[in-house]
């Protein structure tokens, strides 16, 4: 004797289809379990083995997370101190003392008085003799002038070269003073405008890598504050939706898991196998 079938026994014949849909929403967070149901009667159906099981979730509305960015802190690189320089202080040697010898003719000079102006005395019977040799004598006196004449400018001579050689004794003096002086300042000066312009060169150099490193860090932050924008826009998500993937896991003849992000969570499936 053939029973009576079933309704589900005459839905099934219905639909002959070897899949099986429909929806399934979660009441809270968590893992939940959802069973296969036919498309066509609506009715819970089994399969004779685990079937394949692709699920979608609705888009849920809300806006993504606000991202605080981390604060990236990128070490600042500290330059070394500039160097000092120091220049070695040239130092002239000292000149040799220099004594100019006075030469002084005055004596000589006034001992030719003692030879002059002398005269011859005589009588009458010598007096052709005498009167020849005080004439002699006259002569002897110009030329004892003249002599004093010539040592006189001599004299007079040894005096300004005596005082012309002091004078370049004393030039020589100070030309080596303000050459000293001259060679102590262009030391100094080169001294402190090499060590000015290290510790420049230092501090512009130390302000670039600051300037640099600050550029960076806040381009970092600044960066990272658009990942969620713009990973949005490439998958082509609305920023008013979150994104919602689904987890499966447990897929049995009868149900499988999915993992809920929210109560209402909803998500829609298809599975696919030789029904039971």
């Amino acid at each position: 004797m053939v029973g009576v079938p079933t309704l589900e026994q005459i839905l099934a014949e219905l639909s002959p289809l070897p899949i099986a849909e429909g929806t399934a929403t979660a009441y809270a967070k968590g893992w939940v379990k959802a069973y296969y149901f036919d498309p066509i009667n609506k009715l819970q159906v089994k399969f004779t083995a685990p079937p394949s099981v692709v699920a979608t979730a609705e888009a849920r509305s809300g806006s993504p997370p606000t991202v605080n960015a981390p604060n990236i802190s990128i070490p600042s690189i500290e330059l070394p101190s500039s160097p000092t320089i120091s220049i070695p202080t040239i130092t002239l040697p000292s000149l040799p003392e220099i004594t100019i010898p006075t030469v002084d003719l005055s004596d000589v000079i006034n001992s030719l008085n003692n030879v002059k102006n002398y005269r011859f005395v005589y009588g009458v019977f010598w007096a052709p003799i005498g009167d020849a040799l005080n004439k002699m004598m006259d002569l002897w006196n110009t030329a004892i002038n003249d002599l004093q004449n010539v040592l006189f400018n001599i004299q007079t001579a040894l005096i300004n070269a005596h005082n012309n050689l002091q004078d370049i004794v004393k030039s020589l003096t100070a030309a080596s003073t303000n050459t000293q002086t001259a060679l102590n300042t262009y030391q100094a000066s080169i001294q402190t405008s090499l060590n000015a312009g290290l510790a420049d060169l230092r501090d512009k150099a130390q302000a670039s890598l600051n300037s640099f490193h600050d550029f960076i860090q806040t381009s970092l932050n600044s960066g990272l504050s658009q990942v969620i924008p713009t990973l949005y826009d490439q998958i082509g998500v609305p920023l008013v939706n979150l994104i919602t993937p689904v987890q499966i896991r447990n897929v049995q003849a009868d149900s499988f898991e999915f993992y809920a992000l929210s109560p209402g969570y909803t998500i829609h499936y298809v599975a696919i196998g030789l029904k039971a």
